[in-house]
């Protein structure tokens, strides 16, 4: 039977334990509330497991045998990826010093055994939720800095446009309108033109894309300057 839960539907956990008896009370109670939990008892597998798939949330058990959970903890923190996935610490009440020590391996929270599925719940919600949101914000970093790249790849290439535009307004200046240059000159200039305003209009859509995902952060080279050909 399941329980009424709040947790995100179908979340990936993985839960770490030298104890089978708390690593499957741990993962039923999250069974149970909808999520898709993967169960490892030994360090190392558990760093091969994390680093082959792309789970929400890691539960460790802090007093593992072999591989200490602290040391799991540290270990998949510098995993590629592990920075937006949240992972909760099971341990005996203890100390300051023993919880101090689980945020400083990069642990988002702890749990006290026995575990109590009202509290496991509630804790893991919270986490998941921080992840998402740390997901998010990286995401959006890493779309902003993408529209800044290509905002300033537009901004180089209207720099060679202008002078090639410029440098044919001048030989324009010098043939009279009757000569056959002069027709070759006026379609170069009207495709320099065109493309002056397709990268004007690039910049524009990437500045628009930079202002409501990025909430407005500069981007280099899209200050005031003009496409080739704009008047």
């Amino acid at each position: 039977m399941q329980m009424d839960s709040n947790l995100p539907g179908g979340a990936r956990v993985l839960v770490v334990g030298s104890d089978p008896e708390l690593r499957e009370t741990v993962a039923g109670i999250l069974e149970d509330c909808g999520c898709r939990v993967a169960r490892e008892g030994e360090g190392k597998a558990a760093l091969d497991k994390f680093g082959g798939a792309d789970f929400d949330l890691v539960i460790v058990e802090l007093g593992m045998s072999g591989m200490p959970g602290l040391e799991v903890c540290r270990r998949m923190k510098q995993l590629p990826g592990a920075e937006r996935v949240p992972i909760i610490c099971v341990t005996e009440p203890d100390d300051d010093a023993t919880l101090r020590a689980v945020f400083a391996a990069g642990a988002r929270d702890f749990l006290f055994r026995p575990i109590r599925p009202a509290e496991l719940e509630a804790r893991a919600r919270v986490a998941l939720q921080k992840g998402r949101e740390t997901g998010e914000t990286d995401e959006s970093d890493r779309s902003g800095t993408i529209l800044a790249e290509a905002g300033a790849v537009c901004h180089e290439l209207n720099q060679p446009l202008q002078f090639i535009l410029g440098m044919v307004q001048l030989a324009l200046m010098d043939v009279a309108e009757d000569q056959p240059l002069y027709g070759q000159l006026k379609t170069i200039q009207e495709k320099i033109e065109k493309m002056g305003s397709i990268t004007g209009r690039l910049i524009e859509v990437i500045k628009s894309g930079i202002a409501s995902g990025s909430r407005g952060k500069t981007m280099p080279g899209t200050g005031n300057e003009k496409a080739p050909g704009s008047r």
